[in-house]
C-alpha cells in the first residue's frame, strides 16, 4: 500500500517534497566520501614538494594570475626544502586525469619574469595555466580532486587530494596533523612564501566604527542609477562613541567600483564642513545618485566594503541573493545580509520576515491575492482579506500594511470594501472577514512580496509573505503548521469566506499519482489525447467516484462520472487499482501548463487530496517529487518545486518503483551542441557521453538538466551518414554503454542553449558532474560544439566530433 499523504490546508508539495530520498543536493563525491576512512594524499618523499594550491578560482580555471590578483586562476606552489638547487624542467605536475602541465617558463607566475625552472634551496615557485587559452589539459577539479608531482625519472614523489570544494578564492595547504589527509583551507593566500609566515597576500583590514547597515542593491521601480531617493544606496551607521569625519572615506564593491562619500553621493552633504561629521548612533545614506550611466552594485553575489581614508578596509558585508526594490539588512554580528521586511532608511532595521509578529492580536491577515488578470473595483483587482477573531468589534481606521518595497496601504473608507452587511465602513465585527483593496500608492507584487500590518499606534501586529509566483488569480493563505514561513497558494479563491482547508478532510484514501497538464497538440482533445489525471485507491475498500469533483482556481470545477473514466466501465475504483480521469475536451475545466493546483473532493465537498505543479512540458506527465521514477528529484531545473517529470509516462498503470542504483558512475559528459542552423535546416540538439570505466553502464533513466530544462535518457541517437549535423534517435540501439565507448543523446531543438550549464545525474538523482560557466564574452557560431574532459570545464571544439574523441 502506498503511504498516505494528507494534503494539509493546501498542497505543501509546491514548497516541500514527499518523504523520500532527497538526493538532489548531494554530489557523487559527497555520497561516496561519506564512508571513506582515509584520503588519497601521500606524504612527500623528495626535497621539492607541493606546498599550496588554488583550485577554486574566482575567474576562469585557466585564467591569468600574479601579484595583482592571486584568485583569478588556478595555481600550484612548489617548495624546495632541501639543500641543493633543483631544475624542474623535466619534472611533471599532473591532475586527477593524469593530464600534465608543461613545465615551461610561460607557466611560471612566481618568481615573475622567470628565465628557467630552477628552484634554489628554501625557495618557492608557483606554476599556473596563466591564461594560456588552451582547452582543459591540466585543470583542477573544485571537488574530489588530486595533483601528482613526479621527478625527472618519472617517479611519483608527492600526491595531494581534496574532497569538498574549498571556498572560492581560498587556497589549500597540507593538514599539519596528517600529511596523508585531505588538504585543508589556508588561513591566507601565500604564493611564493611560507604558509605560516610572511606578509599575508590581499587587502589590509582594521575594523572601524563606520559600518554598513542596509543596502538597496536593485532599485525598483526606478533605475539603479537614478537620483536619490531612487537608485542604489547604502546606509552606513556609526557604531562608536565619538563623532567621525567622513572626509576621505569611500565604499567599494567586488568589481572595484568606488562610491566616494562626497557631494555627489553622501546625502545631506553641503558646503558646511559639519555635514561630513557623523555622530555616534547616527545613520547616513551613500547613494549612486545619478552619477553613473548604470548601477554599481550586483543584484546577486556581491561584496561591499567601507574604506578608511588610507584605503584600509574598516567593514565588509556580503550577499548572494536579492529582490528588485527590496533592501538588504545586516545580520547582527555578521557580515551577511538578508532581504529586509521593507526598507528602513535612517531608521532601525526590521527583523527577518520569519521572525516578525504573526497574529499578535485578534485582528490578522487571512488571505491575499497578489496577481490577477482583472482590473477595477472588487471583485476585480487585487485584495487583502483580514479577519477579527476576537469577541468585540475593532475599528481599523489608521491601521496600515507596508509591502516589501516600503509602499504603505492605509485602512480607510477608500480602501475598505463595504456593503450593507457591514456595520461600519472601517469596523470589523467579531468573526467577520473584511477586504482591503489597493490604493494609488500601493500594490502587491506577484513573484515575491512582504506584508507587514501595523495597528493605529504603529505596532506590528501581523505579517505575511510569499517567495514564488503561482499564476494569476491564485491567492495566498497562511501555513498554520509553520508560522512565520512563506505563505502557500490557496486551492481556490475565497474572498470574505473561510479559506480552503477549513473544510473537513475525509478519511478515504484516494490519492493522485500522475497528471498530464500539457498534451500533444490541443489540450481539449478527447481521450486518448488531451489532458488527464490519474488516481490510486490506497484504501482497503472500493470507492464510487460518482459525483466527486476536481476543483481549482478561477472557479474551475469538474464533476467525475463513469463517462470520464475511459479505462473502465463504471466509476468504482477498487483497492490497489488505478482510475484515469480524462477531461475529454471540456472548456470549463482545464489544467494550466504552469503553476496550478487541483483538489479532489468527495460528493460531500470534503477534501480528499491535492496536486500542484509549477512547470510542465508538452506530452510529458508529472509525478510526485522524490519518487524513484522521477529520479528522486524534488524540484524542476529552475529550482521551483511541485510535481516533476518522470522518466516516462505510465497512464493507467502504477508508477514504477525502482531499486537503488548500484552500477558505475564513471560517465562523463564530453561534447554538446546547442544551436545548429545550416543548409536551410534547423537541427536538434545533442549531447555526447563517454564510459570512463572498465564496466558497462546502462544509461536508461540517467538525467541531464540545464538551467530550465530536464531530459531523461531513455533512448540513444546516431550520426546520419549523409548529414553530420543530424543526430537522430535510433530506437534499436541499446542504452547499455560499453567501457571506452561514446553514446549520443538526441534532444529536441532549443533544449540546450549555445552556451549552457549542464548537470548530469545518475538514476538515483546523484549529481555526477556539473558544468562550470563557460563561453563568457564569446559569440558562438551556428553548429559549433563544446567539449570537455570532465563534464565540468568546457572549451570550444575545433570542429564537432559526435561519437568520437574530441578535437
Amino acid at each position: 500500500m502506498i503511504a498516505r499523504r494528507y494534503p494539509i490546508i493546501l498542497i505543501t508539495i509546491l514548497l516541500c517534497s514527499y518523504a523520500a530520498p532527497t538526493l538532489d543536493n548531494l554530489t557523487l563525491s559527497e555520497v561516496e566520501n561519506s564512508s571513506k576512512t582515509s584520503s588519497r594524499s601521500v606524504a612527500c618523499s623528495a626535497d621539492v614538494c607541493i606546498s599550496e594550491v588554488l583550485v577554486n578560482a574566482y575567474g576562469a580555471e585557466t585564467g591569468a594570475v600574479g601579484q595583482n590578483d592571486w584568485t583569478s586562476g588556478e595555481w600550484v606552489e612548489l617548495h624546495n626544502h632541501g639543500t641543493s638547487l633543483v631544475d624542474l624542467s623535466t619534472w611533471a605536475l599532473e591532475d586527477h586525469y593524469n593530464r600534465p602541465l608543461s613545465m615551461t617558463t610561460n607557466h611560471v607566475v612566481y618568481p615573475s619574469s622567470a628565465t628557467n625552472l630552477e628552484v634554489a634551496p628554501g625557495d618557492f615557485i608557483v606554476l599556473a595555466r596563466n591564461g594560456d587559452g588552451g582547452s582543459c589539459g591540466f585543470c583542477l577539479k573544485n571537488s574530489n580532486g588530486m595533483v601528482n608531482l613526479k621527478d625527472a625519472t618519472g617517479s611519483l614523489v608527492h600526491t595531494i587530494s581534496w574532497t569538498s570544494s574549498p571556498t572560492e578564492g581560498t587556497s589549500l595547504v597540507e593538514d599539519a596533523s596528517d600529511p596523508a589527509a585531505d588538504w585543508v583551507e589556508s588561513a591566507t593566500l601565500s604564493p611564493g612564501e611560507a604558509n605560516q609566515g610572511g606578509t599575508p597576500v590581499g587587502p589590509t583590514y582594521f575594523s572601524g566604527d563606520i559600518i554598513i547597515s542596509e543596502v538597496m542593491a536593485d532599485a525598483f521601480p526606478s533605475y539603479d542609477n537614478a537620483s536619490y531617493p531612487g537608485g542604489e544606496w547604502v546606509e552606513i551607521f556609526n557604531q562608536g562613541n565619538t563623532v567621525i569625519d567622513l572626509t576621505g572615506y569611500y565604499i567599494s564593491d567586488a568589481a572595484g567600483n568606488i562610491i566616494e562619500m562626497d557631494e555627489d553621493h553622501l546625502i545631506g552633504y553641503s558646503a558646511n564642513s559639519d555635514s561630513l561629521l557623523m555622530s555616534p548612533g547616527a545613520t547616513r545614506i551613500v547613494a549612486v545618485n545619478g552619477s553613473t550611466s548604470s548601477g554599481v552594485l550586483n543584484n546577486a553575489v556581491e561584496k561591499l566594503r567601507v574604506h578608511w581614508p588610507n584605503g584600509t578596509i574598516g567593514d565588509e558585508v556580503n550577499w548572494t541573493t536579492n529582490e528588485p526594490g527590496f533592501s538588504l539588512s545586516r545580520v547582527t554580528g555578521s557580515d551577511a545580509m538578508f532581504i529586509s521586511a521593507y526598507p528602513t532608511i535612517n531608521s532601525t532595521n526590521m527583523d527577518r520576515m520569519q521572525n516578525l509578529p504573526t497574529m499578535a492580536t485578534d485582528l490578522f491577515i487571512t488571505e491575499y491575492l497578489p496577481s490577477t488578470n482583472t482590473t477595477g473595483n472588487f471583485p476585480n483587482g487585487k485584495w487583502i482579506e483580514i479577519t477579527n477573531n476576537g469577541t468585540t468589534t475593532v475599528d481599523v481606521a489608521g491601521y496600515s500594511i507596508t509591502n516589501g518595497k516600503g509602499e504603505i496601504l492605509i485602512f480607510d473608507p477608500a480602501t475598505m470594501v463595504f456593503n450593507q452587511t457591514h456595520s461600519g465602513i472601517t469596523e470589523v465585527n467579531s468573526g467577520e472577514r473584511r477586504l482591503v483593496v489597493m490604493s494609488n500608492n500601493f500594490d502587491l507584487h506577484d513573484y515575491y512580496e512582504h506584508l507587514v500590518m501595523h495597528d493605529n499606534l504603529g505596532n506590528v501586529v501581523d505579517s505575511a509573505w510569499h517567495s514564488n509566483y503561482f499564476g494569476d488569480n491564485v491567492s495566498m493563505v497562511r501555513d498554520y503548521d509553520a508560522m512565520g514561513a512563506a505563505w502557500l497558494p490557496s486551492n481556490w479563491l475565497t474572498p470574505g469566506e473561510p479559506e480552503p482547508g477549513i473544510e473537513p478532510y475525509v478519511a478515504v484514501d484516494i490519492i493522485f499519482t500522475e497528471v498530464l497538464p500539457d498534451s500533444f497538440g490541443s489540450d481539449t482533445q478527447s481521450w486518448p489525447n488531451g489532458e488527464w489525471l490519474e488516481l490510486f485507491n490506497n484504501d482497503t475498500t472500493a470507492v464510487d467516484l460518482t459525483g466527486w469533483k476536481l476543483k481549482a482556481s478561477n472557479s474551475r470545477s469538474f464533476t467525475i462520472g463513469a463517462h470520464n473514466l475511459p479505462l473502465q466501465s463504471d466509476a468504482i475504483i477498487q483497492p490497489g487499482e488505478i482510475a484515469l480521469i480524462a477531461l475529454n475536451g471540456t472548456n470549463s475545466f482545464y489544467l494550466k501548463q504552469s503553476t496550478d493546483i487541483i483538489t479532489l473532493t468527495d460528493a460531500n465537498a470534503g477534501i480528499v487530496d491535492s496536486v500542484g505543479w509549477n512547470h510542465s512540458s508538452e506530452n510529458i506527465s508529472l509525478v510526485a517529487p522524490g519518487s524513484s521514477h522521477a529520479g528522486y528529484t524534488t524540484s524542476n531545473p529552475a529550482g521551483v518545486t511541485g510535481w516533476v517529470e518522470p522518466a516516462w509516462s505510465t497512464p493507467g498503470e502504477l508508477n514504477p518503483v525502482w531499486p537503488l542504483y548500484e552500477e558505475s558512475n564513471e560517465l562523463v559528459l564530453t561534447e554538446y551542441m546547442g544551436w545548429c542552423d545550416a543548409n536551410g535546416n534547423n537541427y536538434g540538439d545533442w549531447i555526447e557521453v563517454y564510459n570512463n570505466d572498465s564496466t558497462s553502464i546502462n544509461l536508461s533513466r540517467w538525467r541531464i538538466d540545464t538551467d530550465n530544462q530536464r531530459f531523461f535518457i531513455t533512448q540513444l541517437g546516431q550520426n546520419n551518414v549523409q548529414d553530420q549535423n543530424l543526430i537522430a534517435v535510433n530506437q534499436t540501439l541499446s542504452t547499455v554503454l560499453n567501457p571506452g565507448e561514446y553514446a549520443l543523446i538526441s534532444l529536441p531543438r532549443s533544449i540546450l542553449m549555445p552556451i549552457d550549464v549542464i548537470k548530469l545525474y545518475n538514476p538515483d538523482g546523484m549529481t555526477i558532474s556539473a558544468a562550470n560557466s563557460h563561453g563568457d564574452g564569446i559569440d558562438p557560431n551556428s553548429c559549433d560544439s563544446w567539449i570537455s574532459d570532465d563534464g565540468e570545464n568546457w572549451f570550444s571544439a575545433a570542429y564537432p566530433t559526435p561519437g568520437a574523441a574530441n578535437v
